[in-house]
C-alpha cells in the first residue's frame, strides 16, 4: 500500500500489509479510479506498477522485477512512452531505457 510520506502507518484487522511512503509525482501520478464490487478504489495504471516493481526489486526480488517488465514488453501491457515517464519519476529510467534497448537488438529473446 502507498501512502504519503506523512502519514499514520494504515492498520487493518486482520491484514498484514507492507507500505511504501511516496511524496510527490510518485504519489499522485498514475493514478487510475475503479469501483470493485461497487466500491470506489483508487489503484495504480500497469506502467506506474511495472516502475514500481523496478523502483523496489530488492524487496519484490531482481527475478520478478525483470520478469515483469520482459513479460510487459512483449505483450504490450502498456506503451513504452508511459513506461519510460513514470520510470523517470520513480528514478529507474535507465532500466527501463536499457530493456528497450535490448529489444531493439535482440527482439527474439523476449
Amino acid at each position: 500500500m502507498a501512502v504519503h510520506l506523512k502519514a499514520k502507518k494504515p492498520v487493518v484487522n486482520g491484514l498484514r500489509l507492507r507500505v511504501v511512503r511516496f511524496s510527490g509525482l510518485a504519489l499522485t501520478q498514475g493514478v487510475v479510479n475503479t469501483r470493485i464490487d461497487g466500491v470506489p478504489v483508487r489503484i495504480y495504471s500497469a506502467a506506474k506498477t511495472i516502475a514500481d516493481c523496478l523502483k523496489y526489486r530488492r524487496n519484490v526480488g531482481d527475478n520478478l522485477a525483470a520478469k515483469v517488465l520482459r513479460e510487459s514488453i512483449a505483450r504490450g501491457n502498456c506503451s513504452e512512452q508511459r513506461l519510460r515517464h513514470f520510470a523517470k519519476i520513480c528514478r529507474v529510467g535507465k532500466l527501463v531505457h536499457a530493456a528497450y534497448s535490448l529489444v531493439s537488438y535482440f527482439p527474439s529473446q523476449i
